[in-house]
């Protein structure tokens, strides 16, 4: 529960961070399923970050896409 509250208390940080960082993806690199695992271990590292600079602790422990849309 603690965790929950710590990321949600610091969402605007992430959402700043996830949107850098898709909106920096090459569109071919992610139709292929080594794209999408790069990706996700990217988008882990930078939530642990912020979350490990905001509280001391990375609170994050892995991420899942429930849709992938890409245009």
């Amino acid at each position: 529960e603690g965790a929950i509250n710590a990321v949600n208390k610091h969402m605007p940080l992430l959402r700043n961070r996830i949107v850098m960082l898709l909106s920096g993806e090459v569109f071919e690199q992610l139709q292929s399923d080594a794209g999408r695992v790069q990706l996700q271990q990217k988008l882990l590292a930078a939530m642990q970050e912020i979350m490990k600079k905001e509280t001391g602790d990375v609170q994050i422990e892995q991420v899942f896409f429930t849709n992938f849309v890409m245009q």
